[in-house]
């Protein structure tokens, strides 16, 4: 209350608070298009080869800017969905359910298409009328295994078809140093390989079957926007991803000159420095290999569990991982096995 701005103050900006929240109401029903356009864009800007090198240059600032537009989406998508969720909590907590039972996108037409898990219904399919030697294959991730069996026509195609749609994602999502799974098919065998996650969450009518009229449009409107956030993060990772390729091409061109030692090493540099690079201006080598040395000493460190400020000094990691310290979040012990998760699979 002490932060609260002059009554004079918040009544100048009025209209421009008025002006934000109208852009806001309209902002899902158009984002859809702006990505659209943004995609489009991105189709002609795939690696090439045979360009010269500003052409690549130019292809490279041209991605991150679209990034940049993208990443607006990715912002104010997902705090509209998240402010609209919380609102469907409590309408639903009100009427007396638990809104952990409710699946909000049940109702939502095209909720399954962008997410992953559900999405591996088509590979599993494939999969489960495969022989045993196939998924045996599946299971091991071994992709050109996989490829060269006389069953696999099936499969493949499934595989194929999924990657087509998510093959931008990786463990690690918009990091460019993260193998997406387009470049690792066999992941995506393993992955479907286990279980189908358990889903107990419902529709709305299942749990509260007389649920008021404000009850379900909150938890209707909820569902959209969380479609609509897993539609555009998607989108967005896609986008970003893109600049992936034409980096490596930069980094292909630069350690044939020389500039660096080998085409994966051009993470290591700023996107402004690759593009000097191209247009001929040296890379500084002792500050490249100071880069990769403090990459891979980070490797052992962890993230402490408060940081205050905007520098965090990192804890690096003791011989002896089998002791937790943290802060307790619930009252009460349990003993059991712990299980260390690495990776999606």
């Amino acid at each position: 209350p002490s932060l609260r701005p002059p009554i004079g103050s918040t009544l100048a900006k009025a209209p421009r608070f008025a002006s934000i929240g109208w852009w806001l109401l309209r902002y899902p029903g158009r984002v859809r298009a702006d990505l659209a356009a943004v995609v489009a864009e991105a189709d002609a800007d795939r690696p090439d080869p045979d360009r010269p090198d500003h052409e690549l240059a130019a292809a490279i600032g041209r991605a991150m800017g679209r990034a940049e537009r993208a990443a607006l989406a990715n912002i104010v998508v997902p705090l509209l969905a998240t402010a609209a969720a919380r609102r469907a909590r409590i309408a639903v907590e009100t009427a007396g359910a638990d809104p952990d039972t409710v699946d909000a996108t049940a109702q939502v037409d095209g909720a399954g298409e962008h997410d992953p898990e559900r999405a591996l219904a088509g590979v599993r399919a494939e999969l489960a009328k495969a022989p045993e030697t196939l998924r045996d294959l599946a299971v091991q991730g071994d992709w050109e295994q996989v490829r060269r069996h006389e069953a696999a026509a099936g499969v493949v195609a499934a595989v194929d078809e999924y990657l087509e749609r998510f093959g931008a994602l990786s463990d690690r999502m918009t990091d460019l140093t993260a193998v997406p799974w387009r470049e690792e098919p066999g992941r995506i065998l393993r992955l479907a390989s286990l279980p189908e996650a358990d889903r107990t969450a419902r529709p709305l009518h299942s749990v509260l079957p007389d649920a008021p009229r404000t009850v379900s449009s909150r938890v209707a409107r909820a569902g959209r926007l969380q479609v609509l956030r897993e539609e555009v993060s998607q989108a967005y990772t896609g986008i970003y991803m893109d600049l992936r390729p034409l980096l490596l091409e930069a980094g292909e061109r630069l350690a044939a000159r020389g500039t660096i030692d080998g085409a994966a090493d051009v993470v290591y540099l700023e996107v402004s420095e690759v593009l000097s690079a191209l247009e001929g201006e040296s890379v500084g080598t002792d500050a490249l290999a100071g880069r990769k040395a403090e990459m891979e000493a980070a490797a052992n460190f962890r993230v402490p569990d408060l940081i205050v400020g905007d520098d965090f000094v990192p804890i690096p990691r003791t011989g002896d991982e089998s002791l937790l310290r943290g802060v307790g979040s619930s009252r009460g012990r349990v003993r059991g096995t712990l299980r260390v998760v690495h990776d999606p699979t």
